[in-house]
């Protein structure tokens, strides 16, 4: 078993890293947030 999951790991640090993940939108409240604080300046 040990064999096999330094097989795996070897090959994963092999492998070109994949591109990041864009960022998640920002919900409605995170908006709402924003707004509010843009607000109180």
């Amino acid at each position: 078993m040990i064999f096999i999951f330094l097989i795996v790991k070897a090959y994963n640090k092999t492998k070109a890293p994949d591109e990041e993940v864009p960022p998640a939108e920002p919900t409605g409240n995170d908006l709402l947030a924003k707004i509010r604080d843009l607000l109180m300046k």
